[in-house]
C-alpha cells in the first residue's frame, strides 16, 4: 500500500499551492479607500513587501484559510501554523480530506474514506478506519516541513514570482491594506494601520488566501498512542 508516498503528494501539492496562489489573476480587492496609519502605503513596493515580511515573521503564528483551483480541482487550506514547526488543520481536494497535525518533531495524518481511498488506494480506507497516520522526521513525509515550518511558510507565500508593484489602497474585512502586485499575475494585500501584516493573497479565479490570528498560540492536541498507526504497522 502507499500510504506514506500519498502523504508525501500531499505535502508536494501544497507546495504547489503556494505558488499557484501566489500566482493568480489579479483583482483589486474592493472600492477604494485612503491608507493610514504605519506609513507602509508611502514605501516603494519592494520597501513595503519587506516590511510585511518582518512583521509576520515576528509574531511567530498565523491562521491561513482559503482555496486554489488547479486545473478542474479545487484544493482547500485551513491551517494554524506557529514557530517550531507547530501546526494544525485540514487540506481538502475533490471532495476528499485530509486533518494534519505537527508537534515539530512528529506529524500525523487522518484522512477520511474519499482521501484514503484515492491516495492510498481501494480498500485502505476500511485498513486505515479513522486512526492517525504518523510519520517522524527524516521519512518521505518530511516535505510536510514546507508548510509547517512557520518560517518557510511564511516566506513561500511572500515570495513573489515577478516584479512587485504598489497598487490601489482598499480595505480588507474592514482593515485598510494596500495592494501589491505580483507583474499581471495576484495581488497580496498589506495592512496600512498597526503592524504591515499580510492580510489577504487574491489570485482571482486560481484561488485566495486569507490570513488571520497573527501572534495568537496555536494548541496541539497530539492523538492518542490507540489512535495511532506507525506507517511500518501498514507495509512502509
Amino acid at each position: 500500500m502507499r500510504t506514506t508516498k500519498a502523504l508525501a503528494g500531499v505535502a508536494l501539492a501544497l507546495t504547489a499551492l503556494l505558488t499557484v496562489t501566489a500566482c493568480g489573476s489579479t483583482s483589486t480587492g474592493g472600492s477604494s479607500t485612503e491608507a493610514a496609519g504605519n506609513g507602509v502605503a508611502d514605501k516603494s513596493a519592494e520597501e513595503i513587501l519587506t516590511a510585511a515580511e518582518a512583521a509576520a515573521l515576528a509574531q511567530g503564528s498565523v491562521h491561513i484559510v482559503g482555496t486554489v483551483t488547479q486545473g478542474a480541482d479545487d484544493m482547500g487550506l485551513d491551517l494554524a501554523v506557529e514557530k517550531g514547526g507547530k501546526a494544525v488543520g485540514s487540506v481538502s481536494m475533490s471532495g476528499a480530506t485530509l486533518q494534519i497535525i505537527s508537534t515539530g518533531t512528529k506529524v500525523y495524518a487522518q484522512g477520511d474514506k474519499a482521501f484514503w481511498d484515492t491516495q492510498a488506494g481501494e480498500g485502505a480506507a476500511e485498513l486505515i478506519g479513522d486512526k492517525w497516520v504518523v510519520a517522524t522526521a527524516g521519512t518521505e513525509l518530511a516535505q510536510f516541513e514546507s508548510f509547517t515550518n512557520f518560517e518557510t511558510f511564511v516566506s513561500q507565500l511572500l515570495t513573489p514570482s515577478g516584479t512587485v508593484t504598489k497598487g490601489e489602497t482598499s480595505t480588507v474585512d474592514g482593515t485598510p491594506a494596500i495592494g501589491l502586485k505580483d507583474g499581471d499575475k495576484g495581488t497580496l494585500w498589506i495592512a496600512t494601520t498597526g503592524d504591515p501584516l499580510p492580510l489577504w493573497i487574491d489570485g482571482g479565479a486560481e484561488g485566495s488566501l486569507k490570513f488571520s490570528d497573527w501572534g495568537e498560540t496555536v494548541t496541539i492536541t497530539e492523538p492518542d498512542a490507540a489512535d495511532v498507526l506507525d506507517p511500518s504497522q501498514l507495509g512502509q
